[in-house]
């Protein structure tokens, strides 16, 4: 495994893993397909409560607030936050906004559908079980509008929490990998340096370049079958006139 000889090689104090696609993987579905499914999730969730709403609607509307939200995200230079997204989509619904909170209907429902979707990477959840007996720190650092606290909920949902010391996410300190910014966070909350640290994900921008822009060590874990089949998906859906996750 090129991660293993990467640890081999620099021996870091401190073991910087991405979590989507790389610790946790998806399928080839695209971003839309999955809200539209979780359409009818949280549909189906708020009618007990006597709330009846068109699960095309809550996906539409989910959709909606997330392109606002990374815009607005963008202009800001930060990450786009999840509470914001559900906020919008409350707003759009004509829902309670208490609804769009930690542990309210939306946002549990989205947990629920990712914790389905997802599968650990079982060969790196060894590997990081390894290096951790072996006395490094082990990190999941991820660009993403879930929180930290989500985010570790879907790693012991998948059985792999324990592997793990830490989760650090783009959207709770407002900086990215993909800027560099959230890597400098990283550096000084673990109280290590730059150069003794070892980073490996998927993503070219923020899990290659990105850190070794900042002085650290890192390896690209690139799935090239999931990137040329969601690449053809995304072409069938253009195709059909869907719109196309970008």
């Amino acid at each position: 495994m090129r991660l293993r000889r990467a640890i081999g090689w620099h021996r870091p104090d401190v073991l910087s893993v991405d979590c989507f696609d790389t610790l946790l993987l998806r399928g080839i579905e695209s971003e839309e397909d999955r809200i539209r499914r979780l359409g009818f999730r949280i549909a189906a969730s708020l009618e007990p409560r006597g709330i009846r709403v068109d699960p095309q609607a809550v996906a539409s509307t989910r959709l909606a607030a997330a392109r606002a939200e990374y815009r607005a995200a963008a202009r800001e230079d930060r990450e786009a936050r999840h509470d914001t997204i559900l906020g919008l989509q409350c707003l759009a619904l004509g829902l309670d906004p208490s609804f769009a909170g930690p542990a309210a209907p939306l946002a549990e429902a989205e947990i629920e559908q990712e914790t389905c979707d997802l599968r650990p990477n079982l060969p790196l959840a060894k590997l990081l079980r390894e290096v951790r007996r072996r006395g490094t720190r082990v990190i999941v650092v991820s660009d993403m509008y879930l929180p930290a606290t989500a985010i570790l909920r879907l790693l012991e949902n998948a059985g792999v929490a324990g592997d793990v010391d830490r989760v650090y996410s783009s959207s709770d300190h407002g900086a990215t990998k993909r800027a560099g910014r959230l890597f400098d966070v990283v550096v000084k909350a673990e109280g290590v340096r730059a150069d003794r640290m070892l980073h490996a994900g998927d993503c070219r921008l923020g899990d290659l370049e990105a850190p070794r822009r900042r002085g650290i060590a890192a390896v690209r874990l690139p799935r090239h079958h999931l990137t040329l089949a969601r690449s053809m998906r995304r072409a069938g859906n253009l195709i059909v006139g869907e719109p196309a996750h970008v």
